[in-house]
């Protein structure tokens, strides 16, 4: 379950195919090697990566909440 949410959360913040794994591991500073470990199982995601992808997602969330007034902006004009 927890390789699963982790590569849910992965895609669902960067986007389909592998190139999350990369940014996700980039962001949460750790390497991609153990971010594929983690994905494969073979390794105990930490507690502090699930709060970490809470900050990770609620930045996201509020960047794209920035953007709806800029988005009705536009189409106004």
């Amino acid at each position: 379950m927890s390789a699963s949410l982790l590569a849910t959360v992965g895609a669902t913040l960067y986007g389909e195919g592998e190139h999350w794994i990369g940014r996700l591991a980039e962001d949460l500073g750790v390497n991609e090697r153990t971010m594929r470990r983690w994905l494969a199982s073979e390794s105990a995601i930490p507690a502090r990566v699930w709060d970490d992808l809470v900050d990770i997602a609620i930045g996201r969330a509020r960047e794209i909440a920035d953007l709806v007034p800029k988005i009705d902006q536009a189409k106004s004009g």
